[in-house]
């Protein structure tokens, strides 16, 4: 079963961070807001692997940044 405590407190604490920079790199909140919600679903379907990695936020940074210029090149 997911760790659901660990993903919700990870997620309150990471989620304007994420939200402000995929914001800086689109310039267009609600993409950034497309973009970041993605990421987070793809985190909490593999947040067993996801919760072990040394720094879980880089990898939903990442996901999400892959994510927005994946819909520019759309």
């Amino acid at each position: 079963m997911p760790d659901v405590d660990g993903f919700d407190e990870f997620y309150q604490g990471s989620r304007q961070r994420l939200l402000g920079f995929v914001f800086v790199l689109t310039g267009n909140l609600a993409e950034a807001q497309d973009a970041v919600q993605e990421a987070y679903i793809r985190a909490w379907q593999r947040w067993s692997t996801v919760s072990g990695y040394d720094d879980p936020e880089a990898w939903v940074r990442v996901v999400a940044t892959r994510i927005a210029v994946s819909r520019w090149r759309s």
